[in-house]
C-alpha cells in the first residue's frame, strides 16, 4: 500500500515499521525501516525471521559521537554505493552473544539513550552502525539519509534500524514482489523520492506569516497538486496557512475561495473577510488547524465577472441571477485539489469550517471524512440579502 510521508512518520511515531525503496537505477531494493528507539526483540526478529538482509542502525553525527563510532577503514575500494559503515558493535550489559533478537534490540535501545557512552559497546559486534552522509538526503539518497530523514518527520531521535528485503530464493525483492509483501505484511510503502520530494518542497515553501490570529506557517499548493481545480482566472497557486502547535487527531480546516475586494479590502458586499478572519481566530484558539486558499475568485467566474455580476446586483438581481444571467454558473468552485493536499498530509478527516453543502459534498466525494463546523458571521445592512439569497437558494446553512 502506497502512503504519503506524513502517513510514514505516523507510524514510525507510534513505533511500527514501513518499507522504503531506491530508485531502480541505485540498488534497486526494498528496506524495512523502524525507530530504533522503539527497536524491541519483535520488531529485530520480524527483520531477521522475514527481511533477511543485513540489519543495520542508521545514525546521525550526534548519536555516532556519543557512542564513539568511528568509520570502519577499509584498506581497499571504497564501499559499494559509498554506504559509511561504522565498526559493528555490541551493549556490554544485558547482552549474551550480541546476535539474538535480545541483544541486538539491547544495542539499539543503549545507542539511543541519554547517557549513552563509548565505553557501553563491545567492538567488533553484530550491530552495524551507519552514519549518515553530510549534508543527509540532499548529499546522499540512500536508505541511511532517507531513514534518518523520516525519523526527523516523527519526531523521534535521528536513529533508524533498517533491514534488506531478500525472497525465498535468496534474490533481493524488488519490483512488484516488494507489493505483494508488503500487501502479505500490512506494511505502507514509499520511495526514496518520495522523501527527496516532500524534503525539497518543504524547504522550498515553509515560511511563517505572523498574523493578528498568531504565527502561522505558509506552503503553496502548486498547481500540479490542485489539476482538478476549475474556473480559476488567476494561474497563480494556491496556498495552506498551516498552525501545527497542538496536535489533534481531527483539525479544524477551513477551505477558503479567494475573494479580493472581501478579504483585501474588507468590502461589506460579502461575507467573505469576515469568514476569513474568524476562521484564522478559530484556528489560533484551537492550536492546530488549515487554511487552505484557493485562488477562485468570484465562485469561480473571475474578478471581471464579478464585477459585471456586481453591476447587476445594483441594479437589483441578487448574486445567483446576476450570474446565471451573465451566463456562468451558479457556483463554479471546485475542491478537489484541496482534498488531495489534505491527503498529501496524511489527513482523511476533519472539522471543516463551512456553512456550503456542495463543499462537504465534493470532499466527501473525494474521500475526505467531514464533520461540519457552522462558521456563523452576522449580517450587515449592505450584505443581508446576499447571505439570504445563498441560504435561501443556493442551500447553504444558516447555523
Amino acid at each position: 500500500m502506497k502512503i504519503t510521508v506524513e502517513e510514514a512518520a505516523k507510524i514510525i511515531r507510534g513505533g511500527g515499521m514501513v518499507i522504503v525503496t531506491d530508485h531502480e537505477d541505485r540498488e534497486n531494493e526494498g528496506d524495512l525501516v523502524g525507530s530504533a528507539a522503539f527497536a524491541g526483540p519483535e520488531m529485530i526478529n520480524f527483520m531477521a525471521r522475514n527481511a533477511r538482509g543485513l540489519i543495520c542502525c542508521a545514525l546521525d553525527q550526534e548519536h555516532c559521537d556519543k557512542a564513539g563510532l568511528k568509520l570502519m577503514s577499509s584498506g581497499g575500494p571504497e564501499a559499494m554505493h559509498g554506504t559509511r559503515f561504522c565498526t559493528p558493535i555490541d551493549a556490554i550489559e544485558n547482552c549474551s552473544t550480541g546476535i539474538s533478537a535480545f541483544d541486538r534490540s539491547t544495542t539499539l535501545l543503549r545507542l539511543c539513550a541519554e547517557d549513552c557512552r563509548p565505553e557501553d559497546f563491545a567492538r567488533p559486534g553484530h550491530m552495524f552502525p551507519i552514519l549518515e552522509a553530510e549534508g543527509g538526503l540532499a548529499a546522499r539518497q540512500g536508505h541511511t539519509e532517507a531513514s534518518i530523514y523520516l525519523m526527523r518527520q516523527a519526531g523521534v531521535q535521528a536513529a533508524s534500524v533498517i533491514c534488506e528485503m531478500m525472497d525465498d530464493d535468496g534474490e533481493m525483492v524488488r519490483g512488484t514482489r516488494i507489493e505483494d509483501l508488503a500487501r502479505e505484511w500490512d506494511m505502507g510503502v514509499l520511495s526514496v523520492a518520495d522523501l527527496v520530494e516532500h524534503e525539497r518542497r518543504k524547504s522550498d515553501k515553509a515560511v511563517i506569516i505572523p498574523t493578528e490570529y498568531g504565527n502561522f506557517q505558509m506552503e503553496f499548493i502548486e498547481n500540479r497538486e490542485s489539476d482538478s481545480l476549475k474556473g480559476c482566472e488567476s494561474e497563480e497557486d494556491h496556498f495552506c496557512l498551516l498552525m501545527e502547535k497542538e496536535e489533534i487527531p481531527v483539525p479544524l480546516v477551513r477551505i477558503h475561495s479567494e475573494c479580493l475586494t472581501g478579504d483585501l479590502f474588507g468590502s461589506k458586499r460579502c461575507d467573505c473577510g469576515t469568514q476569513l478572519d474568524e476562521s484564522l481566530r478559530q484556528i489560533n484558539s484551537e492550536g492546530h488547524g488549515y487554511l487552505i486558499y484557493l485562488r477562485q475568485e468570484g465562485r469561480g467566474i473571475g474578478l471581471r465577472a464579478k464585477m459585471k455580476a456586481y453591476r447587476l446586483q445594483d441594479e437589483g438581481m441578487d448574486t445567483l441571477d446576476a450570474n446565471l444571467h451573465l451566463g456562468y454558473p451558479a457556483d463554479d468552485r471546485d475542491y478537489a485539489g484541496a482534498a488531495s493536499f489534505l491527503k498529501s498530509r496524511g489527513i482523511q478527516k476533519i472539522r471543516l469550517l463551512t456553512n456550503n453543502p456542495d463543499k462537504i459534498h465534493q470532499l466527501e466525494e473525494a474521500g475526505i471524512q467531514v464533520e461540519r463546523v457552522p462558521l456563523v458571521v452576522e449580517a450587515g445592512e449592505e450584505n443581508r440579502k446576499y447571505i439570504e439569497t445563498k441560504q435561501h437558494r443556493m442551500g447553504h446553512l444558516s447555523a
